[in-house]
């Protein structure tokens, strides 16, 4: 999404991916009681509303992760197709450390906010749905770039915006009448990827 510099980088921990995974079980417990309260599954010609959690990683010279919360609304026209559009925001940033030709960088990256627009592609299997998305993701997001030592202070920020093609694989199981819950797997950018878990309602 942004301009490459290059780096060596770490991986992700277990502590970062436990906290994320705890997370995105407690928001989507939270928006399941709330789902409670309506009264319709997702029917051809229904529409529906669904929030979910994103664990995102940035491939740059680190790999960033930037987590995000994305609402999303959609309109089902048959059994095996959904138009939908999705509103997102950054829940905060990421610093990593990297080298440019063995000199010490940091770097920061915070995304901002994000809008998409994709056909679902749906096979109905029973209770669950197994889809596969297509569309086109714009989003923004800042990055600062400083020097460490033993080099010279520095420091640059850049604000950058992006649109790409996008796709994505995907499930949800109906666990009520009206409330489905799902696991998503998105390739929003070339170098950006997020791994999701949410819930939905009909109405």
């Amino acid at each position: 999404m942004a301009e490459t510099i290059s780096a060596n980088t770490g991986d992700r921990t277990m502590a970062t991916t436990t906290a994320r995974l705890g997370l995105a079980a407690l928001l989507t417990t939270g928006v399941f009681a709330l789902g409670l309260q309506a009264t319709h599954a997702k029917d051809p010609g229904s529409l529906y509303a669904g929030l979910q959690f994103s664990a995102a990683t940035l491939e740059d010279e680190a790999d960033f992760e930037l987590d995000a919360l994305i609402g999303r609304f959609g309109y089902v026209f048959s059994d095996t197709l959904r138009i939908e559009a999705r509103l997102g925001t950054g829940l905060g940033d990421d610093t990593q450390d990297f080298t440019i030709n063995g000199s010490p960088f940091r770097g920061t990256y915070s995304l901002d906010n994000f809008a998409g627009a994709y056909s679902l592609f749906t096979l109905p299997v029973d209770r669950a749905v197994f889809y596969a998305a297509a569309g086109f993701t714009s989003a923004s997001a800042d990055v600062t770039v400083e020097t460490r030592p033993p080099l010279m202070p520095g420091r640059a920020t850049e604000s950058a915006s992006e649109t790409s093609g996008s796709w994505g694989l995907g499930v949800e199981y109906q666990i009520a009448d009206n409330v489905w819950i799902g696991g998503e797997y998105m390739r929003y950018f070339s170098d950006l990827d997020a791994l999701s878990l949410g819930v939905s309602v009909g109405f």
